[in-house]
């Protein structure tokens, strides 16, 4: 990305037609350093962001790009992203997308979180005792059905893309800025078919700008596993929930583990054995990030504390 980028439609036009042009239309215009430009915009509002997407096609390509988004988000730590959803069994469906941020109070030793509700999409719920899905570097991404959507709460932009299963989760890969979707394509019913499997494949979905997909691979393969939970992406590495049937040991109960995926390579790294209370059921674990590492909340009322 060029780091003088905040021009209007003109200067970009100048940038493109040679020196000459550019001298003409860019004498007596102050071009700001990139770091300059993220500074100020990092200081507004999501909605004060949404109407500079307006002033021109340049900045609305550097609003929406992962490089501000990854800025912007840096620049305000203590923000969160949550998703609800009004109806599960009937109509009608939407899916409501808030966001924000800590705010101090008069006293020091105490502050608070003030919510706003950034989109709304109709026609989308979240499953019943279903998954909780966690933003992604600033980006909230849930399934429906094989449908995989993800929003960007700043913007209001939303982008879907079919999957060939159920289970999508998002990544990112800090190193290479570039977001990954990882689908799990061995479901519990190819394993009942087929007792002797010991392997489960996986998909992975490249996105480039915009959330455009780039490119597919389906060559990830691991132990056969069955996940209990969506993926949180943490420094690069997703990691989620899963339990591995013992073979030919029927009578024995699967093991806990935390399956890790490393977004950059694209390859399953490792199980992490855990215990048994960490893991109860999907409906009941929350998987969190906590001080840059994988923390896991439970509920006490399933008589285990939250870890």
């Amino acid at each position: 990305m060029d780091k003088s980028v905040f021009y209007g439609d003109d200067d970009e036009e100048s940038r493109d037609s040679g020196g000459d042009k550019r001298s003409r239309r860019g004498r007596g215009k102050l071009l700001l350093p990139y770091d300059m430009e993220v500074e100020t915009l990092s200081r507004l509002p999501g909605k004060s962001l949404m109407k500079l997407l307006c002033v021109s096609k340049t900045w609305s390509s550097f609003i929406r790009s992962q490089r501000f988004v990854a800025s912007y988000y840096a620049a305000k730590p203590s923000r969160f992203v949550a998703a609800f959803t009004n109806s599960v069994f009937g109509k009608p469906e939407h899916l409501f997308i808030l966001s924000g941020e800590e705010e101090e109070a008069s006293s020091s030793s105490s502050s608070s979180l003030v919510a706003n509700l950034d989109m709304t999409i109709p026609s989308v719920t979240l499953p019943y005792n279903g998954y909780k899905y966690s933003s992604v570097h600033g980006f909230m991404a849930c399934n429906d059905g094989t449908t995989f959507i993800i929003c960007n709460p700043s913007t209001r932009q939303v982008v879907s893309f079919h999957c060939k299963a159920f289970r999508t989760s998002l990544g990112y890969d800090p190193v290479h800025d570039q977001f990954k979707a990882l689908t799990l394509l061995t479901s519990v019913y190819d394993h009942i078919h087929n007792p002797s499997l010991m392997m489960c494949t996986h998909e992975v979905i490249r996105l480039g700008r915009g959330g455009v997909v780039v490119s597919r691979s389906s060559q990830v393969t691991s132990p056969y596993y069955l996940p209990m939970t969506v993926g949180r992406c943490i420094n690069g590495f997703m990691y989620y929930g899963a339990s591995v049937p013992v073979p030919n040991e029927a009578e024995t109960p699967p093991t806990p583990v935390f399956v890790c995926f490393d977004v950059r390579n694209e390859r399953i790294l490792s199980f992490i054995t855990t215990p048994k209370e960490v893991l109860v059921w999907k409906v009941y674990t929350s998987l969190i990030e906590y001080k840059g590492k994988l923390a896991v909340v439970v509920p006490n009322c399933l008589g285990c504390a939250s870890s």
